[in-house]
Formats: C-alpha cells, sequence, structure tokens
C-alpha cells in the first residue's frame, strides 16, 4: 500500500514518457497499447498549451489526463477543443485526490489558453466525479451491430465444428437487408489513401448547415484514419457528378469472435440522404468482400443514422455511454 502522504506532483508530458504511459495503460485497461500509437493518437496534434498532463512521484507516472486538440465547428465559427481519450489513475493510487487534482489542474491550463470546452467519455477511473466539475450530458452514444456471416457466428458460439454451407445462407442473408438499401444512382465510391483537397471541398459545402461538428477537413481525415497505426482503414469518397458529397471510413480487426469490421465515420452533406444510402451500401458491400463476421457502426439513439443503421438490418446494440462535456469559456454554445 502506498504511503498516502507521498509527495507527488503535477506536470506536462515530457518526451521519453511514453514507455511508462503505455505500461500505465497496460495495467489500467488490460490491454497493450504500443507507443508509436500513443504518440499519434495525443502527441502528433498541435496545440497553444500541453495537452497530456501526468502525476509523478519519484519519476513514476501516476496517473494521466490525456486529450486530443481538435478543431470543432460551433455556430458558424471554428473552436479549438479537447477531447478525452485516455483517462487513468494507476490502481494502486486510486481514492487518494491524484485524478481530482490533476483535471482541476489541467482544465485551469486550458480555459487559459482559450480552449473553448473539453468532451469526455466517462470510463471506471471516473468513479462518480463525471457528475461534478462541471460536466454536463450532451447526447448518448450506441453501438448497431450487423451480423454479415451470422450461420458462421452461431457456430463459433456454439463451438461447432461440422462444416456446413455458409455461402448461400450469408448471401440470402446480405441480400435481403442490401435490397432495402438500393444505390442511388449517379453516387459513384472510389478508394482513397491520401485525403486531398476534396475532402477540404466537402467541408467547406457541409459546415454552412452544421451547428455542432468535428472539423472534418483532409488534414484530420488523413491523421484519424489514414496515419493511424495498428490500423488499416480503408477510406472511401462519394462523389456526384464529380464533386465530392461524403466520405466512410472502416476497418477490420481479427479477434477470438471472428472478423469484426468497425464503420468508424459515415459523413454525407447534410440532407444528402442518397449520398448516405450510397456510401452505407458502399461499404457494407466492401466488408462483404473482404469477409468480414459483422460489422458495427455508432449513432446516437433515436436519431436519423440510427433509423438508416435499423434499415440497413443494424438490429444487436451493445452498451450505450455517455457523451459528456465541461465548458471552459462562458460564451460556450455546445449545450444548445
Amino acid at each position: 500500500m502506498p504511503d498516502e502522504t507521498s509527495d507527488w506532483h503535477i506536470r506536462p508530458y515530457e518526451p521519453g514518457d511514453e514507455r511508462q504511459i503505455v505500461a500505465l495503460f497496460e495495467r489500467v485497461f488490460g490491454r497493450p497499447m504500443s507507443e508509436a500509437h500513443w504518440r499519434w493518437k495525443v502527441g502528433s496534434q498541435p496545440a497553444p498549451v500541453a495537452n497530456v498532463w501526468l502525476i509523478v512521484r519519484d519519476g513514476q507516472v501516476l496517473a494521466q489526463y490525456a486529450c486530443v486538440p481538435t478543431g470543432f465547428w460551433l455556430d458558424g465559427r471554428e473552436a479549438l477543443v479537447m477531447v478525452g481519450v485516455d483517462a487513468m489513475v494507476d490502481p494502486a493510487w486510486r481514492r487518494r485526490g491524484l485524478w481530482t487534482a490533476l483535471v482541476r489542474h489541467a482544465q485551469a491550463a486550458w480555459a487559459e489558453a482559450g480552449i473553448a470546452f473539453v468532451l469526455g467519455l466517462p470510463n471506471e477511473n471516473w468513479g462518480r466525479r463525471h457528475h461534478a466539475r462541471g460536466w454536463e450530458s450532451l447526447f448518448g452514444l450506441r453501438w448497431h451491430v450487423r451480423p454479415l456471416q451470422p450461420v458462421r457466428l452461431a457456430l463459433r458460439r456454439l463451438r461447432a465444428r461440422r462444416p456446413i454451407a455458409l455461402g448461400p445462407v450469408a448471401a440470402a442473408w446480405n441480400g435481403f437487408w442490401n435490397r432495402r438499401l438500393a444505390s442511388p444512382a449517379g453516387i459513384e465510391l472510389v478508394s482513397v489513401t491520401q485525403a486531398d483537397e476534396a475532402f477540404d471541398a466537402l467541408w467547406r459545402a457541409a459546415r454552412p448547415d452544421l451547428a455542432f461538428a468535428v472539423v472534418r477537413d483532409r488534414r484530420w481525415v488523413q491523421w484519424r484514419f489514414l496515419d493511424a497505426p495498428d490500423s488499416d482503414y480503408a477510406l472511401f469518397l462519394a462523389r456526384r457528378a464529380g464533386q465530392p458529397v461524403g466520405y466512410a471510413a472502416c476497418a477490420i480487426r481479427e479477434g477470438p469472435g471472428g472478423r469484426l469490421a468497425t464503420i468508424a465515420d459515415l459523413f454525407a452533406l447534410p440532407g444528402d440522404e442518397a449520398a448516405r444510402l450510397g456510401l452505407l451500401r458502399g461499404v457494407l458491400d466492401a466488408l462483404i468482400a473482404q469477409g468480414a463476421d459483422a460489422v458495427a457502426a455508432l449513432a446516437i439513439p433515436g436519431s436519423a443514422r440510427a433509423a438508416l443503421l435499423r434499415r440497413a438490418g443494424f438490429l444487436l446494440n451493445w452498451a450505450t455511454f455517455d457523451v459528456r462535456a465541461a465548458a471552459l469559456q462562458p460564451d460556450w454554445p455546445g449545450a444548445r
């Protein structure tokens, strides 16, 4: 049991801290993270103030509060916000006030630098503290899942070894749901490996009709999907008459339960239902062709996105989690 009177202090990240930080991540969350992934996630985006704060004692990292500096479009203007990604305290040092002190210190520094607000997804380290310190609930997010190989998934769950002809069953299943997403005429999907000016043009066309959204320009798309280590994202751009109308990003991960695909983003011009349909249908066709067993996507419960996913056969749900925000400036418009 650590000495409760032990001296610790708060400081920003310093080069070389990654080794201890990823070790702390594995102790807290029970899964590994590479140093390259940590540097990409929280160390590669420009910010006017430190975005990673640590509690350190005798050179040992005891806690981390890390956020990604992210451009947000808020009521017709762009603002820089902090998006929380890894909040963690060493299990041996919990319930000693470290997390409260760390959040208070980091948010004071960000507020002084003009950061508009902080977004967070509460995890087990937050305890009851996500109800305090000005955190307010914005909306829920729920994972929606569509099996693409239902028989194969069932056999894995039952640990069956008897060979069964899976192709006809999967083809009939996917054909039924895909007919509900008839590809609209005039929508062309192309696979891209480098985000170019088309993504800037898409963002400029979309933002006048948005009130609260991540700035999805080419720089952000390139960083978020194509530069991500440990993840092999496929990126699709939708065009109509040569003009960009949307994009989608997806990836497949091998796991003990099979090949699970994730649609990480599906973005189209506001009100362009044909572009959304074309993107979703094209991504599903690509994932089926690549042999994915199931596909998951996030949506706000009760939203148009959730209705589209249900229409496409995303009938299973995983846990819903809460997106919360802490305002750092008095004129923050996010609550609306």
